[in-house]
């Protein structure tokens, strides 16, 4: 039962999936594999305090579990609670150090709450642990540009794209990057490889014609802002 509710997960029927987890749950109310991936069903239909609530008691129940630590941690990120989001993702990296989803998490809401330095550190943590995690790659690349560290930055956010080449976002804020290093041509270049990814990431749109906008071309700029 609890394999065909994870199934169900992966095929994004999480609907189908609730049932068959709470069966488990009451055939075996100890199981906190199930409660986790309970929590997660919940968390993607929005049901968010009943997310909580799984995540809470499969640390309950397995408190060496990292990922539940590290769930319960995107959790309180989300409702805005910084610091009891960066101690949870601690406890997760208590709990198995080893955890590069932890890492990287604890990075993102650290600088969430303005420590670069200590996010850069997290996200390197992140890659050593797990050398083709484009997200934290991406995110590595974002702290390094707001620390004044272009160079390494535009770096960060090609092997990003390198590691995962329809990453769009990432490929948006190289152009950012290669922008604000003067690489016109490139960074239009990059901007239109995220569109033609995916074209409806306002982000880009916005992205590029800012860059338009800066560089005196007001009708390719509109062109932009009106797609």
């Amino acid at each position: 039962l609890h394999l065909t509710a994870v199934a169900h997960c992966q095929n994004r029927d999480f609907e189908l999936a609730l049932p068959l987890f709470d069966r488990v749950i009451r055939l075996k109310p100890d199981f906190a594999d199930a409660w986790n991936n309970l929590g997660k069903a919940f968390k993607s239909l929005d049901r968010n305090d009943e997310a909580e609530q799984a995540f809470v008691r499969a640390t309950e129940l397995a408190p060496k579990m990292a990922e539940a630590w590290t769930n319960l941690g995107r959790m309180k990120r989300r409702a805005g609670a910084t610091d009891e989001s960066i101690a949870l993702y601690r406890k997760a990296l208590e709990a198995g150090s080893g955890d590069a989803e932890a890492h990287h998490f604890l990075g993102v809401t650290l600088k969430d709450a303005g420590r670069g330095e200590e996010a850069i550190a997290e996200y390197r943590k992140a890659l050593e642990l797990k050398p083709d995690y484009a997200d934290a790659f991406n995110n590595l690349a974002a702290a390094l540009r707001d620390g004044g560290d272009l160079k390494g930055a535009i770096e960060t956010y090609e092997q990003a794209v390198a590691i995962k080449p329809d990453f769009a976002a990432a490929l948006t804020n190289l152009g950012n990057a290669l922008q604000e290093a003067g690489r016109i041509d490139e960074a239009i270049r990059r901007h239109r490889e995220a569109l033609a990814l995916q074209p409806e990431l306002a982000e880009a749109h916005n992205n590029l014609g800012a860059l338009f906008m800066a560089e005196e071309l007001s009708e390719e700029a509109i062109e932009c802002f009106e797609a």
